[in-house]
């Protein structure tokens, strides 16, 4: 008799913790998608309709990217330059809403973040490394 109690208790035991472990990864599964969140493509030199949705129609303009993206976003930035503005003035910059990934090192291909090339393709020289350790004034314009 006290070894069908065990054998029934550890049954119990072992449907309890299937059942917690299924209940969890089907709540995973329902809830996955709502986390997930939009991923906004920018490359400066494509010609798409500009909408951010795919690398061939990606915003030209960082700032577009930034703005178009919400908590849980990620923005993918292939190379090239960015500025925050068209203008001159140096006290405009780029605002990043809390929440949201911003990636850079695409070459504008890519269907996976691990795919890019994240890591800096050149190293400062000593002439540079000299000029920022440097105290100097900072331009007002670009």
């Amino acid at each position: 008799m006290a070894h069908q109690i065990r054998y029934l208790s550890l049954t119990l035991r072992f449907a309890l913790r299937l059942a917690l472990f299924a209940g969890v990864a089907v709540c995973a599964q329902l809830a996955g998608p709502a986390w997930a969140g939009v991923i906004h493509y920018v490359k400066g030199d494509v010609t798409g309709t500009n909408n951010g949705h795919s690398w061939a129609n990606a915003y030209t303009d960082l700032q577009a990217g930034l703005a178009a993206a919400e908590w849980g976003d990620e923005i993918w930035v292939a190379r090239g330059t960015y500025k925050p503005t068209t203008g001159t003035l140096r006290t405009v910059s780029f605002l990043l809403e809390a929440g949201t990934g911003l990636y850079g090192g695409f070459a504008g291909a890519e269907t996976e973040r691990g795919q890019r090339n994240w890591k800096p393709t050149r190293r400062p020289s000593a002439a540079t490394s000299a000029q920022w350790a440097a105290p100097r004034t900072i331009p007002t314009t670009w």
